[in-house]
């Protein structure tokens, strides 16, 4: 994988709950486009869930109901945001969970899923593996401080997506092997 000439697109989810089989939606998308290795700017929108925020979910993430309430619905988003992902491969941290929302909202909506990935959560505990990563954990915020790369707000997608970003790149400095692109 040459980091240099290819594009890729760095997502990150906030949402109402864990489970978009249980009915959990999303409340927020934050892209960073990485083209030719270079970070471009972030992009962070809400979404209107059309159901409550749980007070467990502002409390971690901050988002209000206020927030939301006039933000568009997933519907009115998805067929820009799908067509700007296009077949980029996508990186997410802990990817499953955000892949896992991404295409069964898709899927609800007619739309072609998306399968190309690459988890930087895996990557790390890749690196671990070879001796080339010592941190405590390979959550996001631990990384984050091993690796550097300041966080000014955790938990919001907007952030999450940019800091992966740069988490990816410092990965990919070390060891692009281990920068698998998986399929969901």
């Amino acid at each position: 994988m040459n980091i240099s000439t290819e594009t890729f697109i760095v997502l990150d989810f906030e949402t109402t709950g864990l489970s978009p089989q249980k009915g959990d939606k999303i409340i927020e998308i934050g892209v960073t486009k990485i083209e030719g290795g270079v970070l471009l700017r972030p992009y962070s929108r809400f979404v209107h869930p059309k159901k409550e925020i749980p007070y467990y979910i502002t409390q971690i993430t901050g988002i209000t109901n206020a927030n939301v309430a006039n933000a568009p619905v997933i519907e009115d988003i998805l067929p820009k945001f799908r067509k700007y992902l296009s077949d980029s491969v996508l990186v997410a941290h802990n990817a499953s969970f955000d892949m896992k929302f991404l295409n069964i909202t898709l899927h609800a909506n007619n739309m072609k899923p998306v399968s190309k990935y690459i988890c930087t959560l895996n990557a790390l505990r890749n690196l671990k593996r070879k001796g080339l990563y010592d941190a405590s954990s390979c959550k996001l915020d631990v990384a984050c401080d091993y690796f550097g790369i300041e966080q000014k707000s955790h938990h919001r997608a907007g952030d999450d997506a940019y800091v992966t970003a740069q988490l990816f790149l410092k990965i990919a400095e070390l060891d692009t092997s281990v920068l698998q692109v998986e399929e969901f």
